[in-house]
């Protein structure tokens, strides 16, 4: 499986490797484009760290793309990234 990361800091990373499992993850943030010429199965954008006109375009492209396309988008929060991270961090520490 292929997972393109945009805007996602290595901070977060961990969290996100936890609930998607094993995976090839690709961070997209330098060159968003690939998320839309290439195939994957997630994406995965950091909303807060996204550029409204970048975030716009994705999610048109999600939009026009969704009756041939099964690429999953999951758009995430800061507030959420950092609930991600503290109860991976909390359950680690158990």
């Amino acid at each position: 499986m292929k997972i393109f990361t945009y805007k996602i800091d290595d901070k977060f990373m961990k969290a996100i490797r936890w609930h998607f499992g094993e995976a090839k993850y690709i961070d997209v943030s330098k060159r968003y484009q690939d998320i839309l010429a290439l195939c994957t199965d997630i994406v995965v954008i950091h909303v807060d760290a996204c550029e409204p006109e970048v975030l716009d375009t994705i999610k048109e492209y999600e939009a026009e793309t969704k009756d041939e396309d099964d690429t999953q988008y999951i758009y995430l929060t800061s507030e959420e990234l950092q609930c991600w991270t503290k109860e991976i961090d909390t359950l680690l520490e158990n």
